[in-house]
């Protein structure tokens, strides 16, 4: 009897060194687990901080281009209205300096009349106070253009490219202002991501720890057994139990 008892004890004894080794085991790999969890929690926080940042800076950069494009915008078109009116009143001085013209051709082109009256006849065109304002007029133009780089031909070229200018600029804001707002949305996005991240975050490592606390309880548990054998086997080798200490009672710890 008392060779069988010894050997339940020995069987006990591996059985809860077993179990102590699993408890370990375990421990380890949750703690591996917490370690990685947080390594790649770190790297998929850096990542969206990082993309968020990126986000920021093409934000301001736009924001940058508004206010330049805002600053720019009204010259433009103040140059261009400008540029529009002043083609207008060359173009009616043209077109009634062209009549005058035209005039002019006509009696030229007369053959009832003799050269003398043609003459006389032209005179009294190209002395009439119209036909100066429009000679004056026309020079005046021809000094602005002329200070500004441009005549007769290069302007109307001049005020259509800066037409296309203030088009293309009003284009660019308005695309500018619509990736502003996708970037707002984006940056809307990643601050969703970051808190989905952190809430899973929390409930991995409340789960891990939880894990934990059930081994360490697992843990006391088996160390108060190994001692309640311990004890119940030193008590059987002092008092020789073979009699009283069964092996179902060794089995109990």
């Amino acid at each position: 009897m008392q060779a069988a008892l010894a050997d339940q004890f020995d069987k006990a004894d591996a059985e809860l060194a077993d179990a102590k080794t699993e408890l370990e085991n375990g421990k380890q790999e949750l703690q591996s687990g917490h370690e990685t969890l947080r390594e790649e929690m770190g790297k998929a926080e850096g990542e969206i901080y990082s993309g968020k940042a990126q986000l920021d800076a093409a934000d301001a950069a736009i924001s940058a281009a508004l206010e330049q494009a805002d600053e720019q915008l009204p010259e433009l078109k103040s140059q261009s209205k400008k540029m529009d009116q002043l083609i207008a009143t060359l173009d009616q001085l043209e077109a009634a300096q062209a009549a005058f013209d035209e005039q002019i051709a006509a009696i030229e082109a007369r053959e009832d009349l003799t050269q003398e009256q043609k003459d006389a006849a032209i005179e009294q065109i190209t002395s009439s106070v119209e036909y100066h304002q429009v000679q004056i007029a026309l020079d005046q133009i021809d000094d602005s253009l002329d200070e500004m780089g441009l005549n007769r031909q290069t302007i109307r070229t001049t005020a259509s490219a800066l037409e296309e200018s203030v088009s293309g600029l009003e284009s660019a804001m308005e695309y500018l202002e619509e990736t502003q707002d996708g970037l707002s949305d984006g940056k809307i996005t990643l601050e969703d991501a970051i808190a989905q991240m952190n809430e899973k975050k929390a409930g991995a490592e409340w789960e891990i720890y939880s894990a934990l606390v059930q081994i360490l309880v697992g843990e006391t548990s088996l160390d108060s057994a190994q001692q309640q054998l311990d004890d119940a086997r030193l008590e059987a080798e002092k008092n020789d139990l073979g009699d009283t200490l069964t092996m179902d009672m060794v089995s109990s710890f």
